[in-house]
């Protein structure tokens, strides 16, 4: 899955609390010395809110990364732009390029232009399905991205909402799971190539995914948000 995309999770004021992870509602327009930041609607997918510029920090293990590090992500507004005859808005995240958002009646949708894989491989053009927030449980989707010849679908399914979950000592009482099935077609043969598991907190966006090796059942990557800042 594309890296920051797979993710799933800044402000003018520190509205997050790294002790409680309680956030303010409500979108904002945040000016900054470089001109005006549109944050209209940054909320209205509550689940995966994008917002300029939010800070996510999060704490990986697996994939050779020694365990406890840190990766920090910042979202920075660039633009609005029409994709598919929808608005996007564009946002450069910290190590990982641009990145395109758009909230549409509850789905979060991202396209990232030459975004890399858990794997290491170069997408082109990557358009996923993020959450469908308002979706009730057991609603399954399908993307498909295709690289270096290769077809991959990547299916998800709501295996539940509301749920509570602790993550890095943080309670969160409103959390969406979504699991994710990838398989690969090889000539003609359908391959099991790994699964996911992805939690996202009201008001907060990404707070943990873990993913899997489908052959070996271990645990390749867990994602884990240690603190985060959203305006």
């Amino acid at each position: 899955m594309v890296a920051f995309v797979a993710i799933t999770l800044s402000s003018c004021q520190k509205d997050t609390s790294e002790e409680t992870g309680q956030l303010p509602g409500g979108a904002t327009t945040i000016i900054t010395p470089g001109g005006t930041v549109n944050n209209a609607g940054c909320k209205d997918c509550i689940y995966y809110p994008i917002c300029s510029p939010s800070v996510y920090k999060y704490s990986d293990t697996g994939l050779g990364s020694p365990t406890g590090t840190v990766n920090t992500y910042t979202l920075t507004y660039v633009k609005d732009t029409t994709l598919e005859s929808k608005t996007y808005k564009k946002f450069s995240v910290t190590g990982q390029g641009n990145t395109y958002f758009n909230c549409s009646a509850g789905v979060s949708t991202s396209i990232v232009l030459n975004g890399t894989t858990l794997s290491g491989t170069t997408i082109s053009y990557a358009k996923v399905t993020v959450l469908k927030e308002n979706a009730p449980v057991n609603t399954s989707w399908v993307d498909t991205l295709t690289a270096s010849g290769q077809t991959a679908l990547y299916t998800y399914n709501i295996v539940s909402k509301g749920i509570p979950r602790t993550v890095a000592g943080i309670n969160y009482t409103d959390v969406i799971h979504v699991h994710e099935q990838t398989t690969v077609n090889v000539a003609g043969t359908t391959i099991p190539a790994g699964q996911s598991d992805y939690y996202y907190a009201k008001g907060i966006g990404l707070i943990e995914s873990i993913s899997f090796d489908d052959f070996t059942g271990t645990q390749i990557l867990r994602h884990v948000l240690i603190s985060a800042t959203i305006p």
